[in-house]
């Protein structure tokens, strides 16, 4: 398991997201599966939005060889994505975004109101994204001590 949240509106809600690279959103307490998302690689720092209609995370790996990390040059998927979950149980997750970053996104924050993300990302920046605004960028600042 590499990130779990909670969400207690409008239903209960337990998601996980596994090294395998699957997210399972499970019903609490009984831990049934409601749902499962495949995102484009294995999520960080999941969240679900104050309103509890919306998860996110961030993606993005790097190759190992041994005990030597090789940072990819374009081979994998850093990005925040964003979804929105069923209003029914076993009704589809719709995708609404794939944010791309230059490096691995590992932690993602909706606002208390739900209409800003968050995301923080090894490319040494935090951004702020419009969640009703098709996620237009609101803001970056750059971190230059990582």
């Amino acid at each position: 398991v590499l990130s779990l949240a909670l969400s207690s509106w409008p239903r209960p809600l337990l998601a996980a997201s596994l090294a395998s690279g699957c997210v399972v959103l499970a019903s609490l307490p009984e831990l049934e599966e409601v749902a499962r998302l495949r995102p484009h690689g294995p999520l960080h720092g999941i969240c679900f939005s104050p309103e509890g209609g919306l998860l996110a995370g961030g993606c993005g790996t790097e190759d190992t060889f041994g005990i030597v990390t090789r940072r990819s040059l374009g081979q994998r998927f850093k990005a925040v994505q964003c979804w929105r979950l069923p209003c029914e149980q076993g009704g589809p997750c719709e995708e609404l975004a794939a944010l791309p970053f230059q490096g691995t996104v590992h932690a993602t924050a909706f606002s208390p109101s739900g209409r800003l993300l968050a995301a923080g990302s090894e490319d040494r920046t935090a951004r702020t994204f419009l969640v009703d605004g098709n996620f237009e960028q609101v803001s970056c600042l750059s971190c230059p001590a990582g």
